[in-house]
């Protein structure tokens, strides 16, 4: 049901961003990706935090911070990594409009430092350990950084190769946030390699 409602929201963005061919064909290339259909039948939790997070995203465009806020808390409290793309999204919010910022910060906040908290005071170390302190006692390189991308990219090449489409969008604006995540989160993956 989560790669169910990733389609819905991504069509719903997407169509209401750009228009209806438009999310009729990200739709094809989001349902045919490897990771998805792998993920269709493999539930490893990764397709909950892209669900959560889109659904964010979407609520995000929108203008709706408080949902867009509640939205980005679960996705960061089932992987961490989502934590990149929604950092962007607060910085670049803070940097536009402060009291947007706010409700969309609370909102996040309550999710992610509420659970954590919650977490922490039920099971202690039997918490912090595999969820944050395993990431800062890998060795460096048992790391996989950019390793992961790379074999993400070369499983879903077409939908990275598809990307290049992006050339044909009349308002090059309505792409700004999308790539300034994307960026940001490659260089993310590229810094782990160091």
């Amino acid at each position: 049901t989560a790669i169910i409602t990733v389609s819905f929201f991504l069509f719903k963005l997407v169509k209401e961003k750009f228009g209806s061919i438009e999310a009729v064909i990200t739709l094809i290339l989001f349902l045919f990706t490897f990771d998805t259909l792998s993920l269709a039948t493999d539930f490893v939790g990764t397709e909950l935090t892209v669900m959560f997070f889109i659904i964010g995203f979407y609520f995000f465009g929108k203008n709706s911070y408080t949902k867009s806020g509640i939205f980005f808390g679960l996705a960061s409290i089932t992987r961490l990594y989502s934590l990149i793309p929604i950092l962007v999204i607060l910085v670049a919010v803070f940097l536009r409009d402060k009291k947007n910022f706010f409700k969309l910060v609370i909102a996040f906040s309550l999710i992610f430092i509420l659970t954590n908290i919650l977490l922490i005071i039920l099971f202690g170390q039997d918490y912090l350990t595999p969820v944050y302190k395993y990431h800062f006692m890998k060795p460096k390189s048992a790391e996989p950084g950019f390793g992961v991308f790379y074999e993400i990219i070369k499983t879903n090449w077409f939908l990275f190769f598809s990307s290049i489409l992006f050339i044909f969008v009349k308002d090059k604006r309505k792409l700004g946030d999308l790539l300034l995540i994307a960026l940001v989160y490659v260089l993310f993956l590229l810094s782990l390699n160091k």
